[in-house]
């Protein structure tokens, strides 16, 4: 994982509601919520990606985005979030490129770790976490890192 404090990365991406762009578009005008989970329709990535999802007003009142990303396809990502209403984008990352910047990739498994990170709009990663089982700890880790944020 990437170290708090530390800037980062700004890579394009694309993402599958065809944003292409720098990452640092999401982080502009508040914090971003950078999450990264194995593989789209599996039970705890679902439950995860609905978790975000159900937290999402609570997430903007601190004027913060929330982005997506698993090496699944594009055609994977968009089902996945058609099929559990999400309203945030997910990178389309199969290569793993995006996934081996944030220190993320499981190379032999090509898949991600189960990755949060909380990133200023200054670009400085101020919260991060990694729970392959417990989304609450992702949660957990989010309220505080975004409780100490002055809210808009």
């Amino acid at each position: 994982m990437l170290d708090i404090g530390t800037q980062a990365p700004n890579p394009t991406i694309q993402t599958h509601d065809d944003y292409s762009g720098p990452l640092g578009h999401f982080w502009k005008d508040g914090p971003l919520i950078l999450f990264f989970y194995p593989k789209d329709d599996t039970i705890v990535c679902t439950k995860e990606a609905c978790t975000f999802q159900n937290s999402f007003n609570e997430f903007q009142s601190f004027n913060a985005n929330v982005v997506g990303c698993s090496t699944d396809s594009l055609d994977s990502h968009k089902k996945f979030a058609q099929g559990n209403n999400l309203s945030f984008p997910i990178v389309v990352d199969e290569k793993g490129e995006f996934s081996k910047t944030f220190k993320t990739l499981r190379p032999l498994l090509r898949i991600c770790k189960r990755v949060t990170y909380v990133i200023g709009s200054d670009g400085t990663i101020l919260g991060r976490t990694h729970n392959e089982l417990s989304v609450n700890d992702h949660m957990k880790m989010i309220r505080a890192t975004l409780d100490k944020l002055p809210k808009s």
